[in-house]
Formats: C-alpha cells, structure tokens, sequence
C-alpha cells in the first residue's frame, strides 16, 4: 500500500510538472518552445529581430517573469519575457565583463553565475543584474574556454574547461582555485568539453570527447559511456537526466550510461547545444513580481530546506526521491560520517538523533516522515521552486 501512494504521488506531481521545454537553435539564433510531456514542437519563443541581437542562443534559465538567455554572439545575457518572449533588454553584456557567454547557473547565495568563454572567467552577478566582479579570475587554475557549471552539495564550484579539456574544482564561497579534477588524460576531449552538471546523487555528469561521463565526488573516479556523437548539454527534467545530441534530447540511464531514443519531434533546430526545462524556473531570493521594473525584492528569509540539496531553492525529482527513501525506511537518522552522504542523514530510525533536524520531519518532529509531511513536500515540488516564510506549517512556502 505504501509503494502504491508513492507512485501514485509522483505520478501526479510529474503531471503537474508537465509544461515548456526550451531549445536553442544555435545558428538559426533562435530559442524554441516544446511540450515538456510529448516533446512536440510549440513555437518560436525567441528569434533576433529589429529590437533585440540574439546570436547563438547558448544556456537558457526560466525565472517568475522572465527568461535569461546567453548570447554567445555579442556577447550579452538576455531577458524576454516569460509568457509573450517579447525582449525585455539585456541583463549583462560587454561592459559587465562577458565575452562569449556559454552557461547560467543559481547558485546556492542566490546570485547568478556566468562563464564567460571568450575570456576565460566566471562572472557573478546580482538577480536584478548588478555586478559583483569575476568570481573565477582569468584562467585560474589552467582554465581555457569555461562552459558548464556545477555546484556540488559541499558548495564547491566545478567549471568544464572546453578548450582547456578539464573539471576544475574551485571554493564556493571565494572563487579560489582548488585542484584539478579531472584532464585529457582521463579522457576529456579538447575543444568538446561542454555541459556539466550536479546530479544530487553524489556525481557530476558531463559531456566530453564525443561521450557523456560520471564523476564520483566522493571517490574520484569517473565512468564513460560509449561514443556518442557530439553531446553538449546536459539537464535533469521529468523522469530523469537529459542530453542534447544531434539536434534532438534524449534520456540519458545512469545505471548503463547509455542514451534512450532522440525525443524531439517537428521545429527546425540548427545545432541544440542546451536547453531548459520550465518547469524548474527559478523564483529565489532578488526575483519574481515586478522584477522586469526593478522591484524585485527577496521573498521571506534565505533559508533553505534540508530536501534542497544544491541550495537552488528547486525541489528537484532526485531530491523527492531521497526524502521518500527516509518514508520506505520508517525514519532517518544523523549520518555517522555526514561528509559521505548527500544531505547528512542515513536512512532507518535506529541511530543518532543529535544533529538538526530535517525539515521535511515537523508534524511531529520525531525523526519519522509521515505522509502528510511527504505530501507537502511533494506540493512544494510541484510549485516549481519555495521560499523561506512564517507563518506556516514548515517555515516554507511554494511559490506562485
């Protein structure tokens, strides 16, 4: 009876989640729109016109008003809005320190992280815009050519080196450079070493040297899939982890590392090199109603739930997953060696009691999560993103 309620739980909170998908076309200077169910073709979300210069449409990042596009041409982050696609001006360009800007990513302070290709750095900026500086300087640590970015659950930021041909871990809270984590010699190709991301699960997955690859963070070895072709980017959606290949998406099985079938139907793409699911539109701290004005403020405090593990104030699908194991297992407990598990707990009651609680685990707290709890979690996935607030029966509320 228990499995069956999850499912049936799920399969409701996927079918909430059902909405646009959308596609850059690379050199039609487009971005596409695509039913995130069916992955049918929609319409032109986004094309370069008389009022706007959109050239090479790169990483695209759907916010409460508004989607930020990377303009890898000329060298500007755009914003159009989220219901019309009509421009609404850029959010950074040239004078803020782009050159050829590849990737967007939130990270966990809220602030927005740019890698700028042309001139081999990360750029932070504020969500309204503002500049904070280079986060990542010019070619620290070796960096050549940034493109996908990843926070890991520690905090720290892992870029993809396209034409350095390596992962580069740097401290999340600096922009310092740690190390060198992976190289051409561990099979990362020069020039192809493109999307990247966090999988909550322990593992980075990128795509390099014709292949799609998974970093263990906590073992430091990495596993390859067979050649594919020419994969760019990489997303989590519904059902799981998506991969651009030949104009098209397909799913990639972590288990085998091998693709599902190209998804995509109707629409003319010329080169999808990323894409993005609206369904994780972002509506975190700086942004939502009346930002496209300036009026943007923070929603409740910068608090984020413990079933957030990237901080990205998103409950992602594999993070759902991780809070009904702790259901399945009748409760959960402090881990007894937190810095080799994802979140710090480990699943079952029996252990530890000592550290913080998890958020989820409130009605009672008792180190149970019962089904209501579960339930609320599952509504706060279905809303697309949460902030901090009070009052409320968990001291967090979905937006929207």
């Amino acid at each position: 009876m228990k499995e069956y309620v999850i499912i049936a739980a799920l399969t409701a909170a996927a079918a909430a989640q059902a909405g646009v998908l959308y596609v850059s076309s690379d050199f039609n200077h487009e971005v596409l729109r695509y039913d995130s169910d069916t992955f049918g073709y929609l319409d032109v979300f986004a094309a370069s016109d008389a009022e706007n210069t959109l050239d090479q449409p790169h990483a695209i990042l759907a916010r409460c008003d508004d989607v930020l596009v990377a303009s890898f041409g000329n060298h500007r982050v755009q914003r159009f809005d989220r219901t019309t696609g009509a421009y609404l001006g850029d959010f950074a360009g040239p004078g803020e320190g782009l050159n050829q800007p590849v990737y967007i990513l939130v990270g966990p302070d809220d602030n927005y992280y740019v890698s700028s290709q042309g001139n081999d750095r990360v750029v932070r900026f504020m969500p309204d815009g503002t500049l904070l500086g280079d986060f990542v300087t010019e070619g620290s640590g070796g960096l050549d050519g940034p493109s996908g970015l990843a926070f890991s659950p520690d905090g720290t930021l892992y870029v993809a080196g396209r034409y350095s041909a390596n992962l580069l871990a740097y401290d999340g809270t600096t922009g310092a450079f740690v190390s060198e984590v992976m190289s051409a010699s561990d099979g990362l190709g020069e020039g192809d070493t493109f999307g990247l991301m966090s999988g909550g699960d322990g593992q980075l997955y990128g795509a390099s040297g014709g292949r799609v690859y998974a970093y263990d963070l906590q073992q430091g070895t990495a596993v390859f899939s067979a050649a594919l072709g020419f994969p760019i980017g990489l997303e989590a959606g519904p059902g799981g982890i998506y991969v651009a290949l030949s104009n098209s998406l397909s799913l990639l099985d972590t288990n085998t590392m091998t693709l599902g079938p190209a998804l995509l139907s109707g629409g003319t793409i010329n080169v999808l090199n990323f894409f993005h699911f609206e369904a994780t539109a972002f509506c975190g701290e700086g942004e939502g109603e009346g930002l496209a004005e300036g009026e943007g403020e923070p929603e409740g405090e910068s608090t984020t739930h413990t079933a957030d593990r990237n901080g990205d104030y998103i409950i992602s699908l594999v993070e759902i997953l991780r809070v009904i194991q702790f259901y399945n297992a009748g409760g959960l407990h402090c881990a007894a060696q937190p810095l080799n598990t994802e979140d710090g707990y480990d699943p079952g009651f029996t252990g530890e009691h000592a550290c913080t609680a998890h958020n989820t685990d409130y009605a009672p707290q008792d180190w149970v999560i019962n089904l209501s709890e579960l339930l609320r979690l599952i509504q706060i996935y279905n809303a697309g993103g949460y902030f901090s607030c009070s009052p409320s029966e968990d001291g967090f509320c979905p937006v929207g």
